[in-house]
């Protein structure tokens, strides 16, 4: 039988040739097709076979010709339509760019973004609206973004406006979509032009505060957190609950929105930026736990046990682990607060948590909390439960006796749980947690003090309790999933192997609780994108589960940036998730470095006072290396801020602590990550000098480090020659590959740099590499750079028929699609290297491209050929790519890809200074263009050119 695509393109041939599906829905397939006439792509969207009843045929060329009617730079147009052997069908232009729905995956839009999305769709509905049309399915996957252009598309349940007595049963089979909805089309009553008022300003709503809009009758008090303020009262009137409150019609809402923006709005963007953070900040310091959220949240809150007598140690380790492990029993049967937020909630409240009133339920945000006390007299230990509910009211809930040398914890927890689910709700079935049922006392206990280890910031003790646990009890799949998360913290270090992700939900999967199921779907998904989309949905479904939002901000803090997602609004979620749990080391040392990055000084400066009173004392032996010592923050912050004659004295003061000596080529590599190559360079030179000379191993990693620092000031001859040295003394192939391979990409992303030897020896030594079984292939895409940087499309083709004979081996693969797109550049097809190269993005995590330098190569080469096409905002958010921190292993040895992006950041930075000065955008060329400047002070003679041209820019754009 036939497929589709084959009964569409014998019906269609020669005007159009089907390519593939792209896209799929209920009643529709979308495909990417050739019209060989114009020679560009199309779409072609068929109604479903099984579909093609009469009605939904006539319904669906409705669709078309609505669209074909509305000749507008809002609206997809459409050019044809027809039915082609006995399918429905209609030509549409094809949208590369992707959705407004994607785009909010990774934050709101800025507010100029928003302004202009609002009046762009009402422009795009003024028209619609004028034929008697309403959309009735308007929401962000059904607008698509070209550069900063809204286009409206899918009007597949759009209709004329009808009488009420026409509205079927069959006609509410097409109501739109949940969750955008207007309240009249959600309750099937009549639907006007108003209708897409509404359903835009709910679109607004979520592209300026990243939330959506949630329907609430009129007496409600939404949270018009992160709308402008002159916004506001715009967006109320188009969510007013009756249609007749709304505005009259598009063009008077567009009006109204449009009077709200600023002469020069987008000049003002970083302050609105600057205002939002520091207000979250003070939200911080003044104790926004304290705020009473309505409705609750969560059911019940499980407060801290308490020990008596409090001073016998033992007796509080027992209760705090029955505690972790009552929430767990507990998770299936309600929703407990999560501990965190209840931790810092009562830290601020003066009163002992014993004496806890309806008050602070209230302030809880829970209908219930649960209190327990650990009574040791003699060898027997006495556990009393009592739940205090909204009301007031307390319950006793009975108490457990046991032995205090046969304590079975699960057993005890499993206990009081389900004594508290009897007062929370008797009628329901409860059901403690699967993942801990069976599990031995010496596994439970090591499970539980790893979580304790792991909530007091102790990373390296809570990963030797997690292999005890596992070490007593290998199916133990909770403890394995904690395990990876402790890893997942690591600032350094291989990930383990230990855990596979997709055997743990295979095996473990209906005893893991539901959250931890869907946070491993998320570190398994394909894409960014769907990544990105779990962690949100997760924090949707309980808005105060602090790890979640940790783990979500710092996937965006290692890896946002691949998706183009910039700094700040990384910033923001590290910000939000530290407002829910204060007390994560590891999250607040995230800040502090991406402030050090960004020069924030009073952000840095404030969250390294909080990362270092959270730093366990005692993680290490005195006079040991710890990456997360917060001396080395400390050292880097008076680095970046200290004045020039302060910088030296601070230096010599933190080598003279213990430790510290021995942390010199780690400081040195760290110092790269956060903008500070001269630090870099100066640190490696001060250990060389130190380092024994038959220590080649260590003198190998410093010279690669100074090498990498000099390459982001622009001094690229002394760079060189540290890479060859370094490569004489690791004496590894992978060394010898890197030493030619940043001669060879220099050129291929246009940095300046002297011709410091002949490039022949470089291609001989290439050559000479490829024959080697473990970086003959990255040796050939290297050569295959290097053609194309002379025009020799003869040798690039050698290069690209040796990757392509190797294709199953996926670094082939990956390095071969990049190599054809850089060739297809070359001659002036950017679009089709940009689509050869799409797919290749998704490989950017873990540098998994084929090669340490492919990430590099495959950002500033399509930031380039977008800039070809005149897509400069889509060129912009690819050369962020640097601003990244995702480390795969410990600073040490040849580069890694993150090293490598950081050598090339600040030519990347410069590129983006430059390009914003032509858009007339001050903010973002003055953060960028004075600090490349200080970079390249000394840079190289070939630098002096840009320098200049830098230098007339900041002149001309006042910066300081």
């Amino acid at each position: 039988m036939s497929t589709i695509i084959e009964r569409l393109n014998a019906a269609l041939t020669p005007e159009l040739h089907v390519e593939r599906e792209i896209a799929s829905g209920g009643m529709g397939i979308v495909f990417l097709a050739r019209d060989a006439t114009l020679d560009r792509q199309v779409a072609i969207k068929i109604i479903r076979p099984e579909q093609a009843t009469a009605r939904a045929t006539e319904k669906f060329l409705r669709e078309a010709r609505i669209l074909a009617n509305l000749r507008h730079p809002n609206v997809v147009p459409v050019h044809r339509a027809g039915e082609a052997d006995g399918l429905f069908y209609y030509v549409m232009d094809f949208i590369s760019e992707g959705t407004l729905a994607e785009r909010l995956t990774r934050g709101p839009l800025s507010q100029a973004g928003a302004l202009k999305l609002g009046r762009d769709l009402l422009d795009a509905l003024e028209p619609v609206h004028d034929q008697g049309v309403v959309h009735r399915d308007i929401k962000p996957s059904n607008i698509f973004m070209i550069g900063n252009r809204a286009v409206l598309t899918d009007f597949g349940i759009a209709r004329p406006t009808v009488d009420p007595a026409e509205i079927t049963v069959t006609d509410a089979s097409f109501s739109g979509t949940v969750g955008y909805m207007p309240p009249e089309q959600a309750y099937g009553q009549p639907v006007t032009g108003r209708t897409d008022l509404y359903a835009v300003a709910m679109v607004l709503y979520e592209a300026y505060t990243g939330r959506r809009w949630s329907d609430t009758p009129p007496d409600a008090k939404p949270n018009w957190s992160g709308v402008p303020g002159k916004v506001v009262p715009v967006l109320k009137q188009a969510l007013a609950w009756e249609p007749d409150k709304r505005w009259p019609d598009a063009a008077t809402f567009r009006r109204a929105l449009w009077s709200t923006r600023t002469k020069h709005y987008r000049r003002y963007k970083w302050y609105a930026t600057a205002v939002a953070a520091t207000t979250l900040v003070l939200g911080i310091l003044l104790g926004r736990y304290l705020l009473r959220p309505s409705p609750p949240l969560n059911d019940l809150a499980i407060l801290p046990f308490v020990a008596e007598p409090a001073s016998d140690s033992a007796l509080l380790a027992t209760g705090e682990h029955l505690r972790l492990l009552t929430w767990a029993q507990l998770e299936k049967f309600a929703r407990p607060a999560p501990r965190p937020y209840v931790d810092g909630l009562l830290s601020s409240r003066p009163q002992a948590t014993s004496a806890l009133t309806q008050g602070d339920l209230a302030d809880l945000g829970v209908q219930y909390a649960a209190q327990s006390t650990l009574t040791s007299v003699g060898d027997s230990i006495t556990i009393s439960v009592s739940v205090i509910d909204s009301l007031g009211e307390s319950t006793d809930a009975g108490s457990i006796r046991a032995r205090a040398g046969e304590l079975n914890l699960e057993r005890i927890a499993h206990d009081i749980g389900f004594r508290i689910a009897q007062v929370v709700d008797p009628t329901k079935t409860y059901e403690g947690s699967r993942a801990l049922a069976h599990r031995s006392n010496t596994a439970i206990v090591a499970f539980a003090a790893g979580r304790s280890a792991f909530k007091r910031n102790d990373i390296r003790m809570a990963e030797r309790l997690f292999r005890d646990a596992l070490r007593e009890d290998p199916s133990f799949g909770i403890a394995a999933w904690w395990l990876a998360n402790v890893w997942r913290w690591q600032l350094t270090g291989a990930p383990t192997e230990e855990v596979d992700f997709v055997e743990l939900l295979e095996t473990h999967g209906p005893s893991l609780p539901e959250r931890v199921r869907q946070l491993i779907a998320a570190q398994l998904a394909q894409t960014q994108d769907r990544r990105y989309e779990i962690y949100r949905e997760v924090i949707d479904n309980d808005p105060r589960d602090a790890y979640a939002a940790a783990i979500y901000a710092e996937e965006l803090h290692n890896r946002g940036a691949f998706a183009g997602i910039p700094v700040e609004f990384t910033e923001r979620a590290l910000e939000e998730a530290v407002r829910k749990d204060a007390s994560f080391g590891p999250l607040l040392g995230s800040l502090v470095r991406s402030y050090i990055r960004t020069d924030n000084q009073s952000g840095a400066a404030r969250y390294l006072e909080w990362y270092a009173a959270q730093y366990p004392a005692d993680a290490v032996p005195e006079g040991e290396f710890d990456e997360y010592d917060p001396r080395l923050l400390q050292w880097m912050f008076a680095e970046r801020f200290g004045s020039p004659d302060d910088i030296e004295g601070v230096r010599d003061e933190r080598l003279a602590q213990p430790g510290m000596l021995s942390a010199m080529p780690f400081a040195s590599r760290l110092a790269s990550a956060l903008s500070l190559p001269a630090t870099q360079v100066d640190v490696a030179s001060a250990a060389l000098g130190i380092t024994a000379p038959d220590d080649s191993g260590s003198r190998a990693g410093l010279h690669e480090s100074l090498a990498l620092g000099l390459m982001a000031l622009g001094r690229t001859r002394e760079a060189f020659n540290h890479f060859d040295s370094a490569a004489a003394l690791f004496n590894t192939a992978l060394a010898a590959l890197e030493a030619q391979e940043w001669r060879i990409v220099a050129n291929t992303v246009g940095l300046p740099r002297d011709a410091d030897r002949d490039m022949r020896l470089n291609r001989g030594v290439l050559e000479r590499l490829v024959g080697d079984s473990a970086v003959g292939l990255q040796a050939a895409w290297a050569l295959g750079l290097d053609a194309v940087n002379a025009g020799d499309m003869e040798r690039t083709r050698t290069y690209l028929d040796m990757l392509e004979a190797n294709r199953p081996d996926t670094i082939a693969e990956r390095l071969g699609s990049l190599l054809s797109a850089v060739e297809l550049a070359s001659t002036g097809r950017y679009r089709q290297a940009l689509e050869q190269s799409q797919a290749l993005l998704a490989s950017d995590s873990a540098a998994r491209g084929g090669d340490p330098f492919a990430r590099a190569v495959l950002h500033l080469k399509r930031a380039e050929w977008f800039d070809s096409l005149g897509r400069h905002e889509a060129a912009d958010s690819m050369r962020l790519w640097y601003e990244h921190f995702e480390v795969i292993r410990l600073f040490e040895g040849e580069a890694q890809a993150a090293e490598i992006d950081w050598a090339l950041s600040t030519y990347a930075m410069w590129v983006r200074g430059m390009a914003a000065a032509d858009r007339s955008d001050r903010p973002s060329a003055c953060f960028r263009l004075p600090r490349v400047l200080e970079l390249w002070t000394n840079a190289d003679a070939p630098f002096a050119s840009l320098e200049d041209r830098t230098q007339t820019v900041v002149r001309r754009m006042g910066c300081r």
